[in-house]
């Protein structure tokens, strides 16, 4: 067997090789007989519809002359109509029902369409004739020409040429045997980031292969030459030329050639596919934690109320106790030790309620350093004792800030805290302000040398009750609710962190507008004395 010559231009491959089963790949599906002529007449190709119209086989007509196969009448009637169709390169539609018999004595009525196919040197001129069988109309009609014009459209849209079709089809077309590629369309030239199809034709497979696509193909390969069934769509990853990754929807379908197995493949880039379905999953990931952390809130404010009654009862008992047996030094340590865990129960059921939104607070301008300073003062004193240096670089002169103050604080505290539990003797604790590049929004940001958070844990540090710590260091509340703080406030938080490094967290809270100065007032510059709660 002579095997295929690749080195052949495409498209005369196709049509001396490929032509008859790559015909009957793009028109076995039409329902209207399609038969294809050359400038002689001769007949070229034959589709299933035409025989079953004419009751006569492809093997029979192929070769011959229309005059061995139709009536007198009607090859009269092509001899009229084929020349003035390939002078003009026009299609021809009859408006007429046609007497068609044929040499097997088969005969009916049809509508005749007549298209010329594309130019091509290798090629020369080619008809292609299209019959429907119209046998029962009762009038041709105004019917009958919106069916002659809706059937003259699909035709020219389908079936002007094989080449031409391919050439100028939207997805991608590879014609492959074995691993080598004998065609590519321009459009899956332009998909793959090359300039011309040519660049591709005699390659490898492999050119545009990731490894794994490529062990994708050579498993389809060898399942094939075994004789066992492959799906014939499947997605892979394609490299282009520019080294882009894409991802690829490849349809194929296979035909034996000279005893060579033939790959025809139409591919579809689903690249921007997928991305909308990463946003769709992300999209509703989000809405399900949302409806998870709506639920939670509306668990913990049942909680936190159900919890506040007892808890202001046995708060008022112990204060009693205090001032009863304040002489007593033993019973006055015990009942401050339970005035402290029960002050401590109140901090978690006022966080309870902040998650469950419960509490609204008045906001005001204020000077963010001073929030800040007020906040993580108490705490100098044990990051000096662990042996942890604090370190603070504060931005010059920057802008108040409206915001609730004992909120902030709370976050920044927590931050705090935080650091100085994730860090040991010789870490570092930076604590940073600074306008971003846009001005519009004040960066606080806590960065530390600490243990760092392991990577699997940072997608969920900000969920309400996750916590890594021991039982009884932490309520798994503190990042969560510091989140939704920001959040109020229209601003954002975000995590960086390698384990073993160290992490940081930057706060950004936008600064006022125009608008909200004049209604606040520049000169209502608040202290966070002035709205000290004890």
């Amino acid at each position: 067997m002579d095997s295929i010559d690749v080195q052949k231009t495409p498209e005369v491959w196709l049509m001396g090789q490929g032509l008859g089963w790559l015909g009957e790949e793009i028109i076995k599906f039409l329902p209207s007989g399609i038969s294809v002529l050359d400038a002689k007449l001769n007949i070229c190709l034959w589709n299933p519809a035409m025989e079953k119209l004419t009751r006569i086989l492809a093997p029979q007509a192929l070769g011959r002359s229309i005059g061995d196969i139709f009536s007198p009448a009607f090859t009269r009637r092509l001899q009229e109509i084929c020349p003035a169709v390939l002078k003009e390169r026009k299609p021809f539609c009859s408006r007429e029902r046609v007497q068609l018999t044929t040499c097997s004595s088969a005969g009916g009525y049809y509508n005749l369409s007549i298209f010329p196919l594309s130019d091509h040197a290798s090629l020369g001129d080619f008809l292609t004739i299209c019959l429907e069988d119209v046998a029962g109309y009762q009038s041709v009609g105004d019917e009958f020409e919106k069916k002659a014009v809706k059937q003259a459209r699909e035709i020219e849209s389908w079936e002007k040429n094989f080449y031409s079709l391919v050439e100028g089809s939207v997805e991608g077309i590879c014609i492959s045997t074995g691993e080598t590629i004998l065609y590519v369309n321009p459009a899956l030239a332009r998909m793959l980031g090359y300039g011309h199809p040519k660049e591709l034709i005699g390659q490898s497979l492999m050119v545009f292969s990731t490894s794994e696509t490529w062990q994708v193909l050579q498993e389809r390969l060898k399942r094939r030459l075994e004789g066992k069934p492959n799906p014939p769509r499947f997605e892979i990853k394609a490299k282009r030329s520019d080294g882009i990754i894409i991802d690829l929807e490849v349809s194929t379908s296979h035909v034996l050639v000279e005893g060579e197995w033939i790959t025809l493949s139409t591919i579809r880039d689903i690249t921007e596919k997928k991305k909308l379905e990463d946003q769709e999953r992300i999209i509703h990931e989000h809405i399900l934690h949302s409806d998870r952390l709506a639920a939670m809130g509306r668990l913990s404010a049942g909680i936190a109320h159900e919890i506040n009654n007892p808890l202001a009862v046995l708060s008022g008992r112990i204060q009693e106790l205090l001032l009863r047996y304040e002489a007593d030094e033993e019973l006055r340590h015990n009942f401050a030790s339970m005035k402290k865990v029960c002050d401590r129960i109140g901090k978690i059921v006022d966080s309870l309620l902040f998650f469950s939104k419960q509490k609204e607070e008045p906001r005001y301008l204020y000077e963010i350093h001073e929030v800040i300073e007020d906040a993580i003062s108490m705490f100098e004193a044990e990051t000096s004792a662990k042996g942890v240096r604090l370190t603070k670089r504060y931005a010059r002169e920057l802008p108040p800030v409206i915001i609730v103050a004992s909120q902030i604080q709370q976050v920044c505290v927590n931050l705090l805290l935080n650091a100085i539990d994730a860090t040991k003797l010789g870490d570092e604790i930076t604590i940073s302000t600074r306008l971003d590049k846009a001005k519009k929004n004040i960066m606080i940001i806590f960065k530390d040398t600490g243990s760092g958070i392991p990577k699997k844990y940072l997608d969920k540090i900000f969920e309400p009750f996750f916590t890594t710590k021991e039982i009884g260091k932490g309520s798994g509340l503190g990042l969560s609710i510091s989140a939704g703080i920001i959040k109020a406030h229209g601003g954002s938080i975000r995590v960086r962190s390698k384990e073993g490094l160290g992490t940081i967290f930057t706060v950004k809270l936008p600064l006022p507008t125009a608008e909200e100065l004049q209604q606040y007032g520049l000169n209502t510059v608040r202290s966070v004395h002035d709205s000290r709660r004890y």
